[in-house]
């Protein structure tokens, strides 16, 4: 057999052998034993403590406002997404006076226009694309440096949105 084939061979084998070694060390076992992934997965997920409550649970106390929600531009919306994860807030809800709730069930109110510039803001580059889920082609986006001519005299402190658009139905 020629030299050149010998050490072709040798090369063959070893990198065969270093990528036998590098996928033992690198693949977790449990990989494939449930399909196209780790098994152990599925145990560190359900891990994962909950901390969203749906807007489901927000309904028996909120009514109104969701429903107010429902029919307006931001329908489809989450609560949580604008007043944060709620599982505490809903689960110790019945059990607490609304009025004398500790700061720890208490739900933000996002009064500030940073919020609302977190889903409006002009960004050229959140575009639509086939696959995604959100159509943000629909939001309607501000710039916000230009929407800032709305300013108190008095204070010189620029309007906040929800002074002028109510947030459930804008």
């Amino acid at each position: 057999m020629p030299d050149q084939v010998k050490r072709l061979l040798v090369a063959f084998v070893f990198f065969l052998a270093l990528f036998f070694l590098l996928r033992y060390l690198l693949i977790p076992a449990s990989f494939g034993e449930l399909g196209h992934y780790r098994a152990g997965a599925i145990d560190d997920e359900m891990a994962y403590q909950t901390k969203h409550a749906g807007n489901e649970a927000c309904k028996k106390c909120h009514e109104e406002e969701v429903e107010e929600l429902s029919y307006g531009f931001h329908a489809g919306l989450s609560c949580e997404g604008c007043h944060g994860p709620a599982l505490r807030h809903a689960s110790y809800s019945e059990s607490a006076d609304p009025d004398n709730y500790p700061d720890s069930l208490r739900l933000s109110r996002p009064m500030e226009r940073e919020h609302c510039a977190r889903c409006h803001d002009l960004n050229p580059s959140r575009i639509k694309l086939s696959s995604d889920s959100t159509d943000f082609s629909m939001v309607r986006m501000v710039d916000v440096k230009e929407h800032n001519h709305f300013i108190y005299e008095e204070t010189n402190e620029i309007i906040r949105c929800v002074e002028c658009h109510y947030s459930h139905s804008p």
